[in-house]
Order: structure tokens, then C-alpha cells, then sequence
């Protein structure tokens, strides 16, 4: 298989490590990953569960050690959760190493942040808001370069960051109470800062960023126009019968949205993502279905050569949802 994208690399590592052949993971690793330095934290990561699972508890160390001297951080809950490291815990050596992590990743967590990009057309009366979510794995920043589209169409682009962070720019959401309650504070510090027209507030996400803003967007924690999901995944995401309680629970005036999905997208359950849409129009949400021929697992902006016209698709999109 030609690695081409970072999630061809990803796959590629997870059918081999799955396998068991723990070595050629490492020599995938070390033959591809310096291809994709913004994902230096999570591919050294790998390499250094592969050593690991190899028996190769020196190589691990000194995987994770160089990159920590080289501004990569990883948390002792990560060191700590991570299956491959089981049989190391209490070690001598592995215990200095979780402790020379964590002295690095304390000083380098915070909170939830925000990324902030306003309309490019000047107005002088009171702007829409976008909200926009990262997936797991990524940041706020590459979700507001991800949607930063609309801004080209007057919208204020809002990007929040989880706080749940254990390795550098590997921010994740695992809980959607908590996120619901970092991103309405959000929300609320916004609308102190700027004029907002709130009446057409949209959420949007990416993989299980969209499914954070599906919750968001079915139980309205502030007023929720409309929710556009690229490439939604997640545990409900999965079977799409988890999400029916939260739509039959939902308060469904007005609310209107989009899945946006890739045709070549192998990380989710594509196939789920019609039957969504099907639960979701029979409650009385709109919500149309657009697909992106040749899209994987990503966004549109990190593939030019697909020659895509997101800005022409977000402008239906939005017409769709009003």
C-alpha cells in the first residue's frame, strides 16, 4: 500500500500492529514518519508502544525520552492507561521515565483554550457564530483552519480545544458533559466580546468533534441553529441507534443540518452516517446527507489535488439550513 496521507500511515501501522508483527511497525514508523512532523507526539507514541510490545523496553524509553528533550510531552495518565505499557508498571526504569514525562507535561497542560477568527467582511451590526470542534487527536487550531471558510462568508469562527491533552497537540473528547460545560463557557465568553447574532448559531465538528456538536446541537445548552458533521465518529457514531434518545429527547424547532462525509473515509462507519440522517429527518430535524468524492479522513483543505469546492459546498450547506 503507498503511504500518500497521514491516516494511509495510520493504517498501515494499525493492520501491522494488529497483526502482531511488532517490528514492522517499527520499520514502517521509521521509513514514514518524519514525513508527517505535525504528528511527531502520536507517531512517536506508536513507535514507542511498539517497542514496547516487542519486549523492548530500552527502545521505548529512549523513543519517548529523546522526543520529550526534543519539546514533545506525554502525561503519566497516558503512560499509565496505555495497554502496551502494562507489564511495565512499577519497573525501576519505566517508573524515572513516567516521572521525567509528567514533571514536562505539568508544565505544559492548561485548560480549554479558544481560537478565534473573525469575519473577513467588515459589519457593523451583530455577527453569526460558528463554533467549531476539533477530532480526537488534533487542536483548536487545525479546527479553525479547517472551517475557516466561513469566515469568507461572514461568519465568526470560534475553534475550542478540549482540556483533556496527554501528548502534545493530541487533544481529546472523551466526555461530552464536560465538554458541553467547557464549550458553553466558551460560548458565553464570546458573546461578552463580540456582537453576536445568536439567533444563527452553528456548531460544526470533525470525526468525534462531530459528535460532540451533535450532542451539543440535540440538547441546545445555548441556542443551536444548525450542526454541520464532517466525517462524524465516535461510540455512537458507531450504531446509529445510540443516538435516538438524544433525538427524541431533542427540542427540534428550527434545528436544521448537514453530515459531510468523504466517499473513501475507512475511519468511521460510513454506513451508519444515511441511517442518522434518516432518524434525524423523521424527528422533524432537516438534515441532508453530501458527499465528497475522494475524501478520506480529514478535511478538505489538506487535499488540494481533490480540487474539491468546499467554499461552494458550505455555501449549500448553509442555504440548507437558513
Amino acid at each position: 500500500m503507498a503511504i500518500e496521507t497521514y491516516d494511509d500511515l495510520l493504517g498501515a501501522v494499525e493492520a501491522v500492529f494488529d497483526g502482531g508483527d511488532y517490528s514492522g511497525s517499527l520499520t514502517l514508523l521509521d521509513a514514514e514518519a518524519a514525513r508527517f512532523p505535525d504528528h511527531s507526539s502520536y507517531l512517536t507514541y506508536l513507535r514507542a508502544c511498539a517497542a514496547a510490545r516487542r519486549g523492548d523496553l530500552p527502545l521505548a524509553i529512549a523513543t519517548l525520552r529523546a522526543a520529550n528533550a526534543a519539546g514533545d510531552w506525554f502525561g503519566a495518565m497516558l503512560m499509565r492507561q496505555t495497554p502496551s505499557f502494562q507489564p511495565y508498571q512499577g519497573q525501576p526504569d519505566f517508573e524515572a521515565l513516567v516521572a521525567e514525562l509528567e514533571r514536562h507535561a505539568a508544565n505544559e497542560r492548561h485548560g480549554s483554550l479558544r481560537v478565534v477568527i473573525p469575519p473577513l467582511s467588515s459589519t457593523n451590526g451583530p455577527v453569526p457564530l460558528c463554533v467549531v470542534l476539533h477530532g480526537n487527536g488534533d487542536t483548536a487550531h487545525k479546527a479553525a483552519e479547517g472551517w475557516r471558510a466561513l469566515t469568507r462568508m461572514g461568519y465568526l469562527v470560534v475553534a475550542v480545544q478540549s482540556p483533556l491533552v496527554e501528548m502534545r497537540d493530541f487533544a481529546l473528547w472523551q466526555d461530552a458533559d464536560l465538554a458541553q460545560t467547557e464549550i458553553s463557557r466558551h460560548v458565553a465568553e464570546v458573546a461578552g466580546e463580540y456582537a453576536i447574532d445568536l439567533a444563527r448559531t452553528l456548531i460544526a465538528g470533525f470525526s468525534m468533534g462531530g459528535e460532540i456538536a451533535l450532542h451539543l446541537a440535540l440538547r441546545q445548552p445555548f441556542p443551536i441553529h444548525g450542526f454541520m458533521l464532517l466525517g462524524p465518529g465516535g461510540p455512537l457514531s458507531d450504531d446509529h441507534t445510540g443516538w435516538q434518545p438524544l433525538i427524541a429527547a431533542a427540542p427540534v424547532p428550527g434545528l436544521r443540518g448537514a453530515i459531510l462525509l468523504g466517499d473513501q473515509d475507512a475511519q468511521i462507519t460510513r454506513d451508519q452516517m444515511p441511517l442518522l440522517a434518516a432518524d434525524l429527518n423523521a424527528r422533524g430535524i432537516p438534515c441532508q446527507l453530501e458527499m465528497l468524492p475522494g475524501m478520506q479522513h480529514t478535511y478538505p483543505y489538506e487535499r488540494p489535488d481533490l480540487a474539491l469546492d468546499w467554499d461552494g459546498l458550505l455555501a449549500r450547506v448553509l442555504h440548507f439550513i437558513g
